[in-house]
């Protein structure tokens, strides 16, 4: 696969690319950076994010999962920017519990992008997160997105 990766305000991440999808985006850096017109597209994108510039993201995508996995994912795209939804009311929405909503975001290949971090307790605290540092990234990314006109 191809890979590129950069700095970002949560650390140093990498997106991969495969077959002229985005494949996964990790913390973690590539062993061989391989700028290609998507990946650097992609790059750009996330740094616009990060400074409030994109609201949405414009990639083409192809997360690896199964079809619980897949519809989650899909139901996660469909979240605007700078709203929340909870595991409870996403469960709801794909008809299954709580749990296996968590599940399927925390096998997220390409968070942010395909944004779980959107998906809160019914609590209203945030709620764990598989990616970065954790709940620190997860209300890192929260808070950026309340704050951004």
């Amino acid at each position: 696969m191809l890979c590129i990766s950069l700095e970002t305000p949560i650390g140093k991440i990498s997106l991969t690319e495969k077959t002229g999808n985005i494949k996964s985006l990790r913390w973690e850096s590539c062993h061989l950076n391989i700028k290609t017109t998507l990946l650097s597209t992609a790059a750009r994108q996330l740094h616009n994010y990060f400074q409030g510039k994109v609201t949405c993201f414009s990639l083409p995508i192809s997360p690896e999962g199964t079809i619980f996995q897949k519809a989650v994912w899909k139901v996660l795209l469909e979240i605007p920017y700078g709203k929340q939804i909870t595991y409870k009311q996403l469960s709801n929405i794909v008809g299954t519990s709580p749990r296996s909503v968590g599940q399927a975001c925390k096998q997220n290949p390409i968070p942010i992008i395909i944004p779980c971090h959107r998906v809160t307790l019914s609590s209203g605290k945030p709620g764990k997160y598989s990616s970065g540092e954790g709940e620190v990234t997860k209300r890192f990314l929260l808070d950026l997105e309340q704050n951004l006109p």
